[in-house]
């Protein structure tokens, strides 16, 4: 009787863990699914807000092109002549 117990217990802990695996699996595929498809959107919305800056800098450039980021600030001329007089 005792022997029996042992081997349905053993029986039902192998069906057990067989589950339990089954489960885990699953639930690392939906994780694997879901930070896939997280990471999608997020790239997409980052595209979409890089996209609108550049629009909204392009429009702003146009208006006055020489204020560009890559210009030359008003006045810098002026302030190096002042200082680089007095250097050497």
């Amino acid at each position: 009787m005792k022997q029996s117990f042992a081997k349905t217990a053993s029986r039902l802990r192998a069906e057990g863990q067989s589950t339990s695996a089954g489960i885990r699996a699953s639930a690392e595929r939906q994780r694997t699914v879901i930070l896939a498809d997280a990471d999608r959107d997020a790239l997409q919305v980052r595209g979409e807000g890089d996209a609108a800056a550049a629009q909204i800098y392009a429009r702003a450039y146009s208006r006055n092109p020489s204020s560009t980021p890559l210009s030359e600030p008003p006045g810098l001329r002026a302030l190096l002549a002042r200082t680089a007089i007095c250097w050497w």
